[in-house]
């Protein structure tokens, strides 16, 4: 957006004033108070949300939707946010408004492997959005932490994703406390062992296959169908960039997150025309207890060696955090990415892009 300033140097955007204007903008912003530039930005806001709200499953036509600021009543939640009266500036904050836009207030989010790492760091993004949350994990006491430490808008529900009983039960422990479910972070999984694929154990072949695929497919299949007679709903599986490129030693791994990123495609062409989305993410290396879990396979006496090792390929040279990957999660989720189905993102530092080399290490 283009802002522009008033003569005291606060900003504005005259083009989304004039957006939503029914002819309530002073007539020269340039020499109006800032009291009136201030309180027509925040009912401007006001009105974007409203049009937001009404209009966006449909096209506008004409130069745009116009709402008479004057027929607008101030939303409590807008209100809320200026309650406190530090009006640092008048400019319309792009920030702002997609938090205000990523407000889970009123939906349901089911995260399974929900109690360690991605998934805990998830929850909790969820429920400071305000949503309610369903804590999955079969991990019982980091999971009933991760509900007590949300409060009364979250349940733990112990589950073991393989079976097909366990996922209805968390499916059904959703809808019983709280009704629906908008939300479902698929995203339960584990690494396996680090082998080469002539040597690789052929019950940890099917202990990895069992819990990321068919433990994913098994979320799909159960709550898929709630989201269809809900008519809504936005699904995000958990891949990883190994779902992209291959990682010599760890075949099951990557073969399991293949597989997450075929069956992300196929059930968004199948529950797309609902109005349901369904997306991948791609981790790279972040720092939980599964990449060091890897790291201490690789190199037992020395891991903290192979994290420094391969996050000096990386473009931006750390590994990612779990909240960077729940800040990802929580936008796929949100309005912000009503037009996005099928894809799989990837939040890796640029190790998949463009790997750091000994060339360009040489350049520093």
């Amino acid at each position: 957006m283009d802002f522009m300033r008033t003569r005291s140097g606060r900003l504005y955007n005259p083009k989304l004033l004039d957006a939503y204007d029914g002819g309530g903008a002073p007539n020269d912003l340039n020499s109006a108070s800032e009291v009136d530039v201030r309180s027509f930005a925040e009912e401007s806001e006001t009105a974007f949300r409203l049009c937001w709200s009404r209009c966006r499953d449909r096209p506008h036509t004409g130069s745009g939707h116009r709402i008479p600021l004057a027929t607008v009543t101030k939303q409590p939640a807008l209100e809320s946010s200026y309650a406190d009266g530090q009006h640092a500036s008048a400019q319309i904050n792009v920030y702002e408004r997609g938090e205000k836009i990523m407000d889970f207030s009123g939906k349901v989010a089911v995260v399974t492997g929900g109690a360690n790492g991605i998934g805990r760091a998830v929850s909790l993004g969820f429920a400071h959005r305000g949503a309610r949350v369903v804590v999955v994990d079969r991990d019982a006491e980091a999971g009933a932490a991760v509900a007590a430490e949300i409060g009364s808008a979250a349940i733990f529900h112990q589950a073991d994703v393989t079976q097909s009983g366990d996922v209805l039960g968390y499916v059904e422990a959703a809808l019983n406390a709280f009704g629906a479910i908008d939300c479902f972070h698929n995203n339960a999984g584990i690494e396996g062992r680090v082998a080469p694929t002539a040597e690789y154990d052929e019950a940890v072949f099917d202990a990895v296959m069992a819990v990321n695929v068919k433990g994913a497919f098994l979320g799909l299949r159960h709550v898929l169908p709630v989201m269809i007679r809900q008519q809504r709903g936005a699904v995000v599986n958990t891949a990883s960039i190994a779902g992209l490129v291959g990682t010599a030693g760890m075949p099951a791994y990557v073969a399991s997150k293949h597989a997450v990123i075929g069956m992300t495609k196929v059930a968004a062409g199948e529950v797309g025309p609902l109005g349901i989305r369904v997306n991948a993410i791609c981790p790279g290396p972040i720092t939980t207890r599964m990449v060091q879990d890897i790291a201490k396979q690789v190199s037992p006496n020395n891991p903290e060696g192979v994290e420094e090792r391969y996050a000096a390929l990386i473009p931006l040279r750390r590994y990612g955090t779990a909240e960077e990957v729940a800040n990802l999660v929580l936008f796929l989720c949100s309005d912000l990415a009503s037009n996005i189905t099928g894809a799989q993102y990837v939040v890796d530092g640029g190790r998949t892009a463009a790997p750091v080399g000994v060339s360009q290490g040489s350049l520093r």
